[in-house]
C-alpha cells in the first residue's frame, strides 16, 4: 500500500542493493518500482535495521550506530534545484561544469525511468497480447478515437435548476500528490488542445447544462 491508499504490486527485487547518502554506504532489499518524481523511498523495512535512531526535527537529523560507527544524516531547508536565468547559466558554465553535470544527470534519470517503464512487469505486454490490442483499438477505432471537441447534440437534454439566489457550494481544497498534481495538469492541457474544455471563471465546480 502507498501513501495514497491505493496498493500495487512489485515483482522485481535487487539483492544488497548498495547506494550512498552523505559519504556513508548503505545495503539493504531494493524492491523495483517506477518513481518519476523521486530517486528512492526508504520505508520501514530499512529504519528497522538501523537500532535506536535519535532524531531533532528542530536540526533536521538523525543519528545512530552501525558496527559501532557513530552516523549522522542531516536534512536540507532548501531546495536542491533553483531556477535560473540565461546569464547565470552562462556564468556557471564558463565557471564551472555545473551546467553539463545538469544535463548529464537529466540524461541518465531518463535513461533509467525509460529502463524501468520498458521492464515494468505490471504494464508489459506480450507480442501476441499487443497484436491482440491494437487489433481491438483498430476495430473500434471510432470508440477510442481521441476526441477533438464536444459531444454532438443531442435530441434530448436536461437543466440543471438551482434556487433564486444559489451560492457556489464551498468546497475545501484537496491537495494532490506530486504524481497526481502533475498527471492531472497533463490531462487538462491535453483536453484543453482538444477542445473538449476551456478556461473559466465560472465559480461552479462544474459548468451548468442549459
Amino acid at each position: 500500500m502507498v501513501v495514497n491508499g491505493s496498493k500495487i504490486s512489485l515483482y522485481q527485487q535487487i539483492k544488497d542493493f548498495q547506494w550512498q547518502m552523505q559519504g556513508v554506504t548503505f545495503t539493504a532489499n531494493a524492491l523495483l518500482m517506477p518513481l518519476e518524481s523521486y530517486n528512492m523511498i526508504l520505508g520501514v523495512q530499512w529504519l528497522s535495521k538501523l537500532g535506536i535512531v535519535n532524531w531533532s526535527l528542530k536540526d533536521l537529523s538523525m543519528k545512530f550506530t552501525i558496527n559501532n560507527n557513530p552516523i549522522t544524516l542531516c536534512g536540507t531547508r532548501v531546495s536542491f534545484l533553483q531556477l535560473i536565468n540565461e546569464k547565470q547559466l552562462d556564468k556557471a558554465i564558463l565557471n564551472s561544469s555545473i551546467g553539463i553535470y545538469l544535463c548529464f544527470c537529466h540524461s541518465q534519470v531518463h535513461l533509467i525511468n525509460s529502463s524501468l517503464s520498458s521492464h515494468n512487469p505490471v504494464n508489459a505486454l506480450s507480442i501476441q497480447q499487443q497484436g491482440e490490442l491494437d487489433a481491438l483499438l483498430d476495430f473500434y477505432s471510432d470508440v477510442f478515437n481521441e476526441p477533438r471537441g464536444l459531444p454532438p447534440h443531442r435530441a434530448f437534454n436536461h437543466q440543471i435548476i438551482l434556487k433564486d439566489g444559489t451560492d457556489p457550494i464551498n468546497v475545501k481544497p484537496y491537495r494532490y500528490l506530486v504524481l497526481q498534481k502533475a498527471a492531472i495538469e497533463k490531462l487538462i492541457i491535453e483536453m484543453k488542445d482538444a477542445r473538449i474544455i476551456k478556461d473559466s471563471a465560472n465559480p461552479f465546480s462544474s459548468p451548468i447544462v442549459d
